[in-house]
């Protein structure tokens, strides 16, 4: 491994000698008599490095903005491989037969012709370029490029291990230009293609000064049982094993049975069409697993696994479409298991340019993703996409939609344990459809945070610990037929929703029904079914709503109570029934300016005191708080092991006195005429504490009742009837 300093004096070096190696080039080509082409093309290179300074990955010379910082070295060494590949297509444009050009310390080009060129037979062409390891495999010493019309094979029959020389010096790749590249193993042979630093007698594991890749621009390259493994340094096409279209020429190829490891990106493809991706494996890649990028469509991908990848398992970014992703599984990847987006860029030297295109029409189907660090799917923008039959477990959101994604359907998943919400539609989402998945366990359910015309119906969310289903900001939001069975709270309508509808749902409650809270005025809550918990529906804070049809039994504290300033409100044909200081309540300050209490059918309503016996309470703290079930048994078990040591210790003092002859003298533990009492309220060395009537003087005071509204009739200001 290189020292630090000598790593920077390297990088800083890439861009400075580009221009002198190209114009060495340039007269050795002359001096050995290669073909007046050699001359132009170490010409057009020069060029090209001459203006890698000031060049970014993804723009061409001159384009970063203003006051935007320069390129750093991995995007100089990225520009220079670019201008080298071009370079290089120049020069094969110019041959007949194979040719060892100088360029990028030696690089053998393969030039058009109808017959393929493989592997062994390049090596007999130019035996200088490769060289054998002890260990059984080839080490590529020089780049090795495949010209327009030109094919090479790499088969696991004519060779196991293809290693790519990457020292400390320089760094070797395979490339192709409107070729076609074909790697080929099998069960008994599989190919292996990795870097290779000879210092270190095994992979390049340190990308930041340049690393070994493999990349096709435009043409065909084709993988099957063949591995890839410790290759490239940058993004998009220096990233590993890349893809890359051109404008007239998208990439194309089929990949099965292949595996993607420890690259800088697992498998990259850019303006690549109709690619099958079968059984392959990406795994403990630095950023992704495999990234669809810029305008990739038709692609299919079948039983593939992403695992332990530092960011996503796979995405399609960037105006991806008609993209099909089933029965594959992500699990344990740094950030989402799926993702779709639309290339949003937080670098300040994108800002100006690279506008979000978002990836639309592509089916996320019937896939598993378990353990990942944010969502099992996510997608960032676009429209028309379909997230269905999914099984997602233990991620922190099982679906997440945010931004611009409009017009999508999340349906039929299977989302359990999530540590934060099963469906997360963010960031003013609209016209989404959430339509016939369950949910089990983890915190909240499916939450809807400032959007817009979303439909969330016939989910069903049960045991969570937290909202089953949220509306939290947004207006015209509809939360229809769901069912809810165990959740602290079952509908919450908070934070200035406005115009939503909750309808229809079936809630089996733990604490609070339907919660309309915190300015979430003019909401209809209509024809609910609410079970159980302390109270039906609560509107707190929250003005003209609509509170009509519902049914609530089975409630042990209030069948619709109304807090803070509710005006406006209408509870109207109601059944409610259940036990408590009355069925419709209002909370201590409650301002109930045009409340309007009419037609509520309360027969089953039996008024009892609030809370009700010890016992009473003690179920419907549990009921509202069901955590305390597991952290008790955790607190206690402390003193249930501590006191029986203390009782063993005790009765074996008194044994070992016994044996001894001797009688403990008389103490705090022991009964006798020595005892002395112990101080406390009334007794000697305390004063008594007097009772007040309502409880030991200077205690907390007795909670104040609530009383019921007057249900009888309708008028504008409701009066506040005192009962005993």
């Amino acid at each position: 491994m290189r020292s630090p300093a000598a790593r920077d004096t390297h990088r800083q070096g890439l861009g400075r000698n580009a221009l002198a190696r190209t114009l060495l080039v340039a007269g050795l080509a002359m001096a050995v008599g290669l073909a007046p082409a050699a001359v132009a093309h170490a010409q057009t290179a020069s060029g090209q490095a001459a203006v890698a300074h000031a060049q970014t990955n993804s723009g061409p010379a001159g384009s970063r903005p203003a006051g935007a910082p320069a390129p750093g070295p991995v995007a100089r060494l990225v520009a220079a491989e670019d201008a080298r590949i071009r370079a290089l297509d120049r020069l094969a444009l110019h041959r007949v037969t194979p040719v060892r050009s100088l360029l990028g310390g030696g690089t053998v080009v393969l030039t058009a012709r109808a017959a393929p060129y493989g592997l062994a037979e390049v090596r007999a062409r130019f035996p200088g370029s490769f060289s054998a390891l002890p260990s059984g495999g080839l080490l590529l010493r020089d780049h090795l490029f495949v010209g327009r019309g030109a094919t090479l094979e790499v088969a696991g029959a004519q060779v196991r291990a293809l290693r790519l020389l990457s020292s400390r010096a320089r760094f070797v790749t395979v490339a192709g230009y409107r070729a076609t590249i074909r790697f080929r193993g099998d069960r008994a042979r599989r190919l292996s293609v990795t870097s290779w630093d000879p210092a270190r007698r095994g992979p390049d594991t340190d990308g930041r000064d340049g690393r070994a890749f493999v990349v096709a621009r435009g043409g065909v390259m084709s993988s099957a049982g063949a591995e890839f493994a410790h290759l490239g340094f940058g993004p998009g096409r220096t990233s590993g094993v890349a893809w890359a279209g051109l404008d007239l020429q998208p990439g194309q190829g089929e990949v099965s049975g292949s595996s993607f490891h420890h690259n800088q990106l697992g498998a990259y493809t850019y303006r690549a069409v109709s690619m099958r991706w079968t059984r392959n494996a990406f795994w403990s890649n630095r950023v992704h697993g495999f990234d669809a990028h810029v305008l990739c469509s038709g692609f299919l991908l079948d039983g593939n696994a992403a695992f332990r990848n530092g960011q996503h398992g796979f995405v399609l970014s960037r105006g991806c479409r008609n993209n099909v992703l089933q029965a594959n599984t992500a699990h344990h990847n740094g950030m989402h298991g799926f993702a779709l987006d639309d290339g949003k860029s937080a670098s300040p030297a994108d800002a100006g340019r690279l506008q979000p295109v978002p990836s639309s029409q592509n089916a996320v189907v019937s896939n598993r993703a378990w353990a990942n660090g944010q969502a099992g799917v996510a997608m960032d923008g676009g429209s028309g996409n379909a997230v269905r039959g999914n099984a997602l477990d233990q991620n922190r959101v099982g679906v997440q939609l945010r931004g611009a994604a409009t017009g999508n359907v999340v349906d039929g998943n299977q989302i359990t344990g999530s540590r934060s919400s099963a469906v997360l539609l963010a960031q003013g989402t609209s016209a989404n459809r959430v339509l016939g998945n369950q949910v089990r366990g983890g915190t909240d359910g499916v939450t809807v945070q400032g959007g817009r015309a979303n439909r969330v119906e016939g989910n069903l969310v049960a045991q969570v610990l937290g909202s089953a289903l949220v509306v939290d900001g947004g207006a015209g939001n509809a939360l229809r037929n769901n069912a809810v069975d165990g959740a602290r709270l079952g509908v919450q309508v908070k934070r200035r929703a406005t115009g939503n509808l909750v309808q229809g749902n079936r809630l089996a409650m733990g604490s609070v029904g339907i919660h309309l809270a915190q300015a979430a005025d003019r909401n209809r809550v209509l024809a609910n079914r609410v079970r159980g918990g302390r109270t039906g529906i609560l509107v707190q804070d929250a003005r003209g709503n609509q509170v009509d049809a519902n049914v609530v039994w089975q409630v042990d504290g209030a069948g619709v109570a109304l807090g803070g300033d509710a005006r406006g409100t209408r509870v109207t044909r109601n059944d409610l029934s259940g036990r408590g200081p009355a069925a419709v309540t209002r909370w201590r300050g409650a301002v109930l300016t045009g409340v309007h209490v009419d037609g509520n059918r309360t027969g089953g309503w039996v008024v009892a005191k609030l809370g009700g016996g010890p016992v009473d309470r003690a179920k419907a703290f549990v009921s509202s708080h069901p955590v305390i079930l597991v952290w008790l048994p955790i607190l206690l078990l402390p003193a249930a092991l501590a006191v029986p040591a203390w009782l063993w210790r005790r009765w074996r003092t008194r044994r070992l006195l016994s044996l001894a002859g001797e009688r403990p003298a008389p103490g705090p533990e022991s009964s006798g005429a020595g005892e002395r009492p112990i101080p406390g309220p009334g007794l000697a060395g305390e004063p008594p504490v007097p009772w007040s009537g309502s409880g030991w003087a200077g205690g907390r005071p007795a909670p104040e009742p609530e009383y019921p509204l007057s249900g009888e009739r309708s008028r504008a200001d409701i009066t506040i009837v005192r009962t005993s």
